[in-house]
C-alpha cells in the first residue's frame, strides 16, 4: 500500500525481437512474477519495432496461470482487438496518441470482461482524454516520447511525471489504476511509488541483473518501503 492506501505491484516487462529471448524471459520471471506485461512495438508507431504478437502467439503465447499485460504500440490498434478478444490478456494498454477514436475498441474488449487501459506519452496532458479516463481500469504513464518507444534502458523523469501527472489522471478518476513505464530502479522506484502509482513496470533492472528473482525481490523490498517524514 501506499500513503494513500493504494495498492502497489511490481510487474517486469517483456520486449523481445526473437522467438528465443521471448521464452528465455518467461522462463526467467514464472518463478515468481505474478503479473507480466509485454510490449508489442510495431513499425511506424514505435523507433524500435519488437517481436510481433502473431509470432508470440504462434510460439506458444503466454502461460495461463499469470496476469498478462498487453502494451501495444501501434498506429492501428484496432487490428489486435479481435485476438484480444480471443486470447484474453488480463490488460489491454492502447496509446491515445494514434489519432483516432479508441472507445469502439475499448467497450469491445471491456465487455468480453478483459480490463482496458491508455497509454499517454511524455508530452501528452490527459486533461485532454479525461472522458476517456472514466471509462478505462488503467492508465499507463509512459517514461518517454515516441522515438522512445520500443527501447530499453531510458532513465526516470521523477518531478514533472510524477508529481502533475499521476496526480492528474487520480484527480479526474480516483478508483484508477496508474501504472509506470520506462527507467523504474532501485535509485528510484520508492518516489515513484508514493507519488501514487499503483503499477512499476520494469524491464532492464530485471531482466539486465545477473539474478533476475533476487533484482525483482530487492526492487520490491525497496518499492514497499516504509515512508520516513
Amino acid at each position: 500500500m501506499n500513503g494513500n492506501g493504494q495498492t502497489r505491484e511490481l510487474v517486469p516487462t517483456i520486449m523481445t525481437k526473437s522467438v528465443e529471448e521471448y521464452k528465455a524471459r518467461w522462463g526467467a520471471y514464472y518463478p515468481f512474477a505474478s503479473r507480466v506485461q509485454i510490449d508489442v512495438a510495431e513499425a511506424g508507431f514505435a523507433a524500435e519495432p519488437s517481436l510481433p504478437l502473431q509470432d508470440i502467439l504462434n510460439a506458444g503465447g503466454w502461460p495461463t496461470d499469470r496476469q498478462v499485460d498487453l502494451h501495444i504500440m501501434s498506429a492501428n490498434p484496432s487490428m489486435y482487438t479481435q485476438t484480444i478478444i480471443q486470447r484474453r490478456p488480463h490488460l489491454a494498454i492502447f496509446h491515445v496518441e494514434v489519432g483516432q477514436d479508441l472507445t469502439n475498441d475499448l467497450q469491445q474488449i471491456r465487455a468480453a470482461g478483459i480490463k482496458v487501459g491508455i497509454a499517454f506519452l511524455k508530452p501528452t496532458y490527459p486533461k485532454d482524454y479525461e472522458a476517456l479516463l472514466n471509462e478505462v481500469d488503467h492508465a499507463l504513464i509512459f517514461n518517454g516520447n515516441q522515438q522512445d518507444l520500443g527501447k530499453h534502458n531510458l532513465s526516470a523523469d521523477s518531478h514533472l511525471l510524477l508529481l502533475e501527472k499521476a496526480g492528474l489522471i487520480r484527480s479526474i478518476n480516483p478508483a484508477i489504476e496508474i501504472g509506470w513505464d520506462g527507467g523504474v530502479n532501485l535509485e528510484n522506484i520508492h518516489q515513484i511509488a508514493i507519488s501514487g502509482v499503483n503499477v512499476l513496470n520494469v524491464g532492464g533492472a530485471i531482466s539486465g541483473a545477473q539474478d533476475p528473482r533476487a533484482a525483482f525481490e530487492e526492487l520490491n523490498a525497496e518499492m514497499n518501503r516504509p515512508e520516513v517524514i
